[in-house]
């Protein structure tokens, strides 16, 4: 798909898409990882994309580690990461002239799933070349948070970038 080896996709519904999943597929199939985030409404359930087969489901942590307040969470996340308050941002201006800006400290798991994404990269980057390999070599690289192994909450763990940087060239992603 026009050589994207990483699909970041930071939107969601609650709704099930046939034609999202068929593109999900294809994807998939030409070794391309599919990352979506999770949700921003606090509830025990994931949006689709992020909950459809051959997507990592990203749901959002805090500074400290734990549940970001709004994240969506339960069947379909695969990973974490920081999604708090992660990025500084202009918002609208004021004023005609535009002259007065006011800025924020933005959060969601919009944030949090473009993280996931470019520890994909750096997965693809160690050598990791099909989308599977990709998500099990995340998974073995973040931090496991919450309950030991999976979780609803967290996935696998948080994810550490520096980790997968440090995972040398041979290692090779174990199946969970």
């Amino acid at each position: 798909i026009n050589g994207a080896k990483v699909i970041n996709m930071s939107l969601g519904s609650y709704n099930y898409s046939s034609i999202e999943q068929a593109a999900i597929d294809a994807a998939w199939n030409a070794g391309i990882v599919v990352v979506a985030s999770a949700g921003n409404d606090n509830l025990p359930y994931i949006k689709y994309p992020a909950k459809l087969n051959h997507v990592i489901g990203v749901s959002a942590t805090a500074s400290s580690d734990t549940k970001s307040s709004f994240s969506n969470y339960g069947e379909g996340v695969d990973v974490s990461a920081p999604g708090t308050s992660v990025v500084y941002q202009t918002l609208s201006c004021t004023g005609l002239d535009c002259t007065n800006f006011s800025y924020s400290y933005l959060s969601g798991t919009s944030f949090s799933a473009p993280l996931v994404s470019a520890s994909a990269a750096l997965a693809i980057s160690k050598g990791t070349v099909w989308s599977d390999s990709v998500e099990r070599f995340l998974k073995l690289t973040s931090n496991d948070l919450g309950s030991p192994g999976w979780d609803n909450i967290f996935g696998w763990g948080v994810i550490r970038p520096f980790n997968t940087l440090s995972i040398s060239d041979n290692t090779k992603p174990y199946p969970y």
